[in-house]
């Protein structure tokens, strides 16, 4: 019988010299925002649009359609799992309707065993999916949500549970050079700092490289903003919003400077009735000649005191129209005041 300490020395360190090393810069399927070959996380209340916001990215990664900030999505195939939504009645005529190629999305429905067909793990069926995305050269995964697909036996709650599952599949998206995208929802605890609210443990934002809110607007129920809530792989993007139409995603192209933290405290500022009337009265006293420019209405109300957040509330109850004039990036939004019935 061999000893304890023989089959500890057969242990050994695994050491890679950093020269050996080829440099690399990070690849994105969506430029700046979503990595290829790393996690991403989208996390959000129940009911926000996350899926509505996954199947948007699935069908412009489907058919190489432009992304919302014009980047061009380089066409590649996705794998889609969800938990949640119906393939015939739900998943499929949103992707038709978003103008995605269907052809290109595959939903992964289960794993078939011997024994017979299993539901999906990604604590038991890694090797599975690792053997789906080279059969489809996918470039995409989408796990919608996350947390039904973890694993009977895994606890949400524990770091080392959760560190157990996400290490091996930020790994695999390393090696298959895949975006894996996960859902996950957010908590109802307001009193806590927003990278702190995935529902479960720490390690489900410490895991991935890039983590994104969705959240509503502060200012405007029907709007969805999409904010970084961590992006360690440079220099984070700028805050994005969107309006659900029927079964389609439509992307505004006025820009947000709100980011995940001020979304989210800016509900409660709302309540504030004063602070709805002051700004409601700095807008009509600002544009009662003549139309502003948005950035610089906000950047006015900032200096007096006013958050973005109350100074969109007010703009809604006014009914203050925005224009767009000029092209692409180099364009510009106006807000004016609703023209006096005569």
């Amino acid at each position: 019988m061999k000893s304890k300490r023989n089959s500890r020395s057969k242990q050994a360190a695994i050491l890679e010299r950093l020269s050996d090393v080829t440099s690399a810069e990070v690849d994105y399927v969506w430029p700046g925002r979503i990595p290829r070959g790393k996690l991403t996380i989208i996390v959000g209340e129940p009911g926000v649009g996350k899926s509505f916001l996954t199947l948007d990215i699935a069908a412009r990664v489907s058919s190489g359609r432009k992304w919302p900030d014009a980047s061009v999505a380089d066409r590649g195939r996705v794998i889609h799992l969800s938990a949640e939504d119906g393939l015939a009645d739900t998943i499929k005529p949103r992707i038709d309707a978003m103008k995605g190629n269907s052809r290109g999305v595959f939903s992964l429905r289960g794993i078939a065993t011997a024994t017979g067909d299993q539901f999906f793990s990604l604590s038991r069926h890694l090797r599975s999916l690792r053997e789906a995305i080279r059969l489809k050269h996918a470039a995409v995964v989408i796990i919608d949500p996350l947390s039904a697909f973890l694993g009977t036996n895994v606890d949400s709650y524990k770091d080392a549970d959760v560190r157990n599952v996400l290490g091996p599949v930020s790994q695999l998206a390393e090696d298959e050079r895949v975006a894996i995208i996960a859902v996950m929802h957010l908590t109802k605890d307001v009193t806590r700092a927003v990278i702190h609210r995935a529902l479960g443990s720490v390690a489900f934002v410490a895991a991935p490289r890039a983590v994104f809110l969705l959240a509503k607007h502060p200012g405007d129920d029907a709007v969805r903003v999409l904010a970084p809530m961590k992006f360690n792989l440079g220099v984070p993007p700028c805050s994005l919003a969107f309006r659900i139409k029927r079964d389609r995603v439509k992307w505004t192209k006025e820009p947000v400077t709100l980011g995940a933290d001020q979304i989210v405290k800016g509900g409660a500022d709302l309540e504030n009735r004063s602070a709805i009337e002051e700004a409601t009265h700095f807008l009509q006293q600002a544009l009662v000649d003549k139309p502003m420019l948005a950035a610089e209405v906000i950047q006015s109300a900032k200096s007096n005191g006013i958050a973005e957040a109350t100074l969109r509330r007010a703009k809604n109850a006014l009914g203050i129209t925005s224009r767009h004039s000029g092209y692409g990036g180099s364009g510009s939004w106006a807000w004016e005041l609703p023209k006096k019935k005569s």
